[in-house]
């Protein structure tokens, strides 16, 4: 079992002699360690990484099955005299509630509060009709008979279950051609956790228009270069399998949404799969008009930009991710001329797993609930004469992404009379 501790980091004293909040942590890291024998690997953000803390944080949490806030008195409220804890450890057990509110059975939230800290003050997580063991920091002894109750009855609760497939990795390549057309590969790792079940279940999805018939776009036959709606699939390998007995197939397409969504089921048909064989293959669609040029953007019923972006839905946290969008370069007489008003920005959405799964138009399209916007790192811009590229990856993510800009003038060249539309793609 794997816990987050979430603790202040202060190494200074606020009362002479006493334990800092670092060493209060550090003992209490200790304690869970050998109370469970093992059995409880605890987490702390205080490894060195080339990452930020709100890196580390996001990743600690998502990859662990309980968070252990330890709430000690930090800041003392000038008006009422009141103890307040560490302002990090309010942060992310607020976050933690909002990550697991759609958790199995065994993601659980837990703490510990110093004496004398305000129990009004403890954020959404912990409401102060909530009962929490207390300690003191000159005598941590004193609460060990508590701790040793708490972890013993966390290791008596039965595992959370897992999931029969479990994503480990998804790369997305969005294509935005000049013509308006859209051109998506996404290449997916999953882990087999169950082998009698090999069915993944997936969306494509679209917020202003419905997207092209399903059916349709399986039976395209032209080239793949988005002037005719396609969908390709791809079996890439699996250990464990010989890949010329497996058979992949795409089954039980709905329309959903006034078809502004199309949800299918992604089946193999191998042998014999391995316990925890890791799954890949690739998934490609296209189709013309899925993004306007600017003077269609300023249409009153148009949206405000062009946008892309990805869903964990369902499955919870992917353990690796990248979204990369490839916008073809503007050359005109071998000059190359502007892409961008506003070049791509992404934002983010902290919505549960399970407020994925909707109409498009209830979230994707809506300018409340988006945080973190800030631009789209750029590749290399020599590597590739055809196409500007963007690129950005995260780690355990289970968020809403969403990458949004606006065209320069006269970029897409027959987007003209392309319907209004944004879309989006898992």
């Amino acid at each position: 079992m794997r816990m987050f501790l979430s603790h202040g980091f202060a190494t200074d004293n606020l009362e002479p002699g006493a334990m800092t909040d670092q060493q209060v942590a550090d003992r209490f890291k200790e304690k869970i360690e050998t109370i469970s024998e093992g059995r409880i690997e605890v987490i702390t953000a205080r490894a060195a990484q080339a990452r930020t803390i709100h890196e580390k944080v996001i990743d600690a949490i998502d990859s662990c099955d309980a968070v252990f806030c330890l709430f000690t008195a930090r800041h003392q409220d000038p008006v009422n005299g009141e103890w307040l804890p560490s302002q990090y450890v309010l942060s992310e057990s607020a976050f933690t509630a909002g990550r697991y509110s759609d958790r199995p059975p065994g993601k659980r939230v837990l703490g510990f509060i110093e004496c004398g800290v305000s129990r009004r003050q403890l954020g959404i997580a912990f409401p102060d009709d909530l009962e929490l063991p207390e300690f003191a920091r000159r005598d941590l002894a004193q609460c060990e008979k508590q701790l040793r109750e708490y972890i013993k009855s966390i290791l008596a609760e039965p595992p959370p279950a897992e999931p029969p497939i479990s994503a480990r990795g998804l790369h997305k390549t969005v294509t935005i051609r000049r013509n308006g057309a859209v051109l998506i590969h996404s290449r997916y790792t999953f882990q087999v956790l169950d082998p009698d079940v090999v069915r993944i279940q997936h969306a494509l999805w679209r917020v202003r228009q419905p997207l092209p018939a399903f059916n349709d776009m399986l039976s395209c036959d032209d080239d793949l270069d988005g002037r005719t709606p396609y969908f390709r699939y791809f079996f890439v390998n699996c250990t464990g399998q010989d890949p010329a007995r497996v058979q992949m197939n795409v089954l039980n397409p709905v329309r959903r949404y006034e078809g502004r969504e199309c949800t299918f089921e992604i089946v193999f048909n191998g042998k014999h799969w391995p316990k925890r064989a890791l799954l890949v293959y690739d998934l490609s669609w296209g189709y013309p008009g899925a993004f306007l040029d600017i003077k269609g953007l300023e249409a009153p019923d148009a949206p405000p930009w062009n946008s892309v972006g990805l869903r964990p839905w369902h499955r919870g946290p992917i353990g690796d991710v990248v979204l990369q969008l490839c916008f073809e370069r503007n050359w005109s007489t071998g000059v190359q001329l502007p892409i961008f008003e506003t070049p791509p920005t992404l934002s983010f959405h902290g919505s549960p797993v399970g407020a994925h799964d909707g109409d498009p138009r209830t979230l994707w399209d809506q300018p409340n609930g988006w945080f973190g916007h800030r631009p789209m790192e750029r590749d290399d811009p020599r590597a590739d004469i055809r196409y500007e590229t963007y690129r950005w990856s995260g780690r355990n993510w289970n968020q809403l992404v969403r990458a949004t800009w606006v065209p320069s003038l006269n970029y897409h060249t027959a987007a003209a009379n392309a319907p209004a539309t944004v879309g989006y793609f898992i």
